[in-house]
């Protein structure tokens, strides 16, 4: 079993009327196998799996829009990165540069679908311990 620990942090001077806005919450999270490293991978616009619906408990979710066209790795692109679970529930619309974390069900798989040209996409998972 291994730990991780997510940190999300939002700041701001002018989001509100000129009002600080200042957040930031850490959380520690036990996790087991089955978990993949950080890698990349090419979402085509038929979308691509990154593992099915065997997850037998809840799976933490990282990706990121790299901003990249996956044929060639270097090329900018403006495509939307769709990520949807199997049944096709879409849990993020990601522009280049954004990025999700995110508790997905037990039993649910995980997809990652480009619009137009397949965008290179950056994810992790780790299995809830």
């Amino acid at each position: 079993m291994a730990t991780i620990t997510p940190t999300f942090t939002l700041t701001s001077t002018d989001a509100f009327d000129n009002q600080d806005l200042s957040l930031s919450v850490t959380d520690s999270l036990s996790v087991t196998n089955p978990m993949a490293d950080a890698s990349r991978i090419s979402a085509a616009t038929s979308g691509t799996a990154i593992f099915g619906t065997g997850q037998a408990v809840i799976t933490y979710v990282y990706v990121k829009h790299t901003g990249l066209l996956a044929s060639d790795g270097t090329t900018s692109t403006t495509n939307v990165l769709t990520v949807k679970d199997a049944g096709g529930a879409s849990h993020a619309t990601l522009q280049a540069g954004e990025f999700c974390f995110f508790p997905l069900p037990a039993s649910e798989g995980l997809t990652l679908t480009s619009t137009t040209a397949a965008v290179l996409a950056e994810y992790a998972y780790f299995s809830k311990a």
